[in-house]
């Protein structure tokens, strides 16, 4: 190479210039170091645009969200001053509750009372009517005897035995149906 350079000079009255072959190499190890080198970096230079873009994404949501925590915040405050405006109430109402409650069962319990005493009257009572109504039985039977003739003789009494008035003032108060007023 070096001899045709010398005569391409001396034709051409120009000079060639030659590379030694390792320094070619060198050029081409350099712009595949390079081109490497150039690759990593737009790789790097992409992640790293990615990541800035997720932490600006990130922060804006971040933002919204404190944003909605600041409103909910105040509502949950606004909640919580009502609640405990209305515990003062709730414990009065509850008291009431209880007082109407205590009322309520002494009712109960007086009510139960006048219910067994009740009950024990109308037992009373009823024993009372079993031991009359065979008296009854047996003065309706004695008034469906009388006629106009026994009546008579009960007129001409001018004083009366002691129980007879009692006995006719009781048949009187009977048989009255209360459509002529009130007996004398």
């Amino acid at each position: 190479v070096n001899a045709q350079s010398e005569l391409y000079e001396q034709y051409e009255k120009r000079y060639n210039y030659t590379t030694p072959k390792s320094f070619l190499e060198l050029i081409a190890l350099y712009k595949s170091m390079l081109a490497k080198r150039r690759a990593e970096t737009e790789a790097s230079i992409q992640r790293l645009s990615n990541g800035v873009t997720k932490l600006e994404s990130t922060a804006a949501q971040v933002a919204g969200l404190e944003e909605d925590l600041k409103e909910k915040s105040v509502q949950v405050e606004e909640k919580k001053a009502q609640c405990d405006a209305m515990i003062p109430k709730l414990e009065e109402e509850k008291s009431k509750a209880g007082d109407e409650a205590a009322k309520a069962n002494v009712i109960a319990s007086a009510a139960t009372e006048k219910e067994k005493s009740v009950m024990q009257l109308k037992a009373e009572i009823e024993r009372d009517l079993a031991a009359a109504e065979p008296a009854l039985v047996k003065a309706s039977a004695a008034l469906d005897s009388l006629n106009k003739k026994d009546l008579g003789e009960l007129k001409s009494l001018g004083k009366p035995p002691a129980g007879v008035d009692d006995v006719t003032a009781a048949c009187i108060y009977i048989l009255h149906d209360g459509s002529k007023g009130k007996i004398d």
